[in-house]
């Protein structure tokens, strides 16, 4: 399992050319299942999102992606950024219970399945992730 918090910064390298597409600055995730759907890079200029299938492994000094990184074109910046990206968000349950902000995310690094997400005020499991919101992660009451 890794953290988000962990991986944060991880240079992203592309198999085919062997060279640093840029670094991980952020997480965008989707729910039923709750898992990792693309990955933002900083410092890649206008293509800095990749899609997760294109991911080959996350390493201890690095993530590395098939075919240099091209073929994301599925994958709407702007969608990431306003929608999928659950970091610093509120964290509201469906009856309306607020249970902070998400402050990290555990994740599979291998299958991008989301494994828990924490929260200032408690961790919640994956299987409870409703959907990530451009302004809020819902999830089921636990």
């Amino acid at each position: 399992m890794m953290l988000f918090s962990q991986a944060n910064g991880r240079r992203v390298v592309g198999l085919t050319e062997a060279e640093v597409l840029g670094s991980l600055a952020a997480l965008s995730v989707a729910s039923a299942p709750a898992r990792v759907t693309a990955l933002k890079l900083k410092g890649r200029g206008p293509r800095d999102v990749l899609a997760w299938r294109q991911v080959e492994s996350f390493g201890p000094d690095a993530v590395t992606v098939r075919a240099g990184g091209e073929g994301g074109d599925d994958v709407q910046d702007d969608e990431f950024e306003s929608r999928r990206d659950p970091m610093g968000k509120p964290v509201i349950t469906e009856d309306g219970h607020c249970l902070g902000k998400i402050v990290d995310v555990e994740f599979d690094g291998t299958t991008g399945r989301v494994q828990r997400l924490m929260a200032t005020d408690e961790e919640i499991a994956g299987e409870r992730l409703l959907g990530v919101g451009g302004y809020a992660v819902v999830v089921r009451g636990g």
